[in-house]
C-alpha cells in the first residue's frame, strides 16, 4: 500500500475493473485477480481458459478471438478482413498514460500510426468526446453504487 492508496487490494471490486465500452471485444475481457506485490489487475478472456494476463495482452487476445472495430475510424475487421487491428493507449505512455484497461482501445494499424504519441484531443476530437462521455457514465455508475452502499450519517 502506498501513500496514495488508502485501501487494501482486498477492497478492490473486480467487477468494477471493466472497460468503459460494452462492445466486443472489450466486454469479453474480465478482471479475475490482482497481483499482490505489483497491484496489477489480471484479466481472462471469455472462452479462453489460459492463465490470466495483463490488460494489453487480454484485449489483444479478445480482439483476435472476437474481432473489433477501430475506435478512431470505425473500420470493422468483420467487414474489411485485410485491416490489421492493434491496441492503442488513448493517453500515450510518453505523456503519462498507463496500461490500465480503461486507457486501451482497438485501433487499426494506420490510425494507431497516425495518432502516434499525440493526445486523443488533438488526433480525433469526436473520439475524445465518446471516450470522456463513456468514462463519465462509468464513474457515475460507480459513484451511485458507492452511495447506495454507504449508510446515511
Amino acid at each position: 500500500m502506498n501513500a496514495i492508496t488508502k485501501f487494501s487490494l482486498a477492497d478492490v471490486d473486480l467487477a468494477m475493473c471493466r472497460h468503459w465500452s460494452g462492445d466486443l471485444p472489450y466486454r469479453a475481457v474480465v478482471a479475475v485477480s490482482i497481483q499482490p506485490l505489483q497491484g496489477t489487475i489480471l484479466y481472462q478472456v471469455a472462452g479462453d481458459a489460459s492463465t490470466p494476463r495483463s490488460a494489453i495482452k487480454a484485449l489483444k487476445l479478445a480482439t483476435e478471438k472476437y474481432g473489433g472495430i477501430c475506435f478512431y475510424c470505425k473500420k470493422d475487421k468483420a467487414e474489411e478482413v485485410s485491416i490489421e487491428l492493434t491496441i492503442d493507449h488513448i493517453e500515450p505512455q510518453s505523456v503519462g498514460g498507463d496500461s490500465n484497461l480503461t486507457n486501451l482501445v482497438v485501433a487499426c494499424k494506420p490510425c494507431n500510426a497516425k495518432k502516434g504519441h499525440q493526445l486523443i484531443d488533438a488526433f480525433n476530437p469526436a473520439a475524445t468526446e465518446e471516450w470522456l462521455l463513456a468514462l463519465a457514465k462509468q464513474i457515475q455508475q460507480r459513484f451511485d453504487k458507492l452511495k447506495a452502499a454507504t449508510p446515511p450519517s
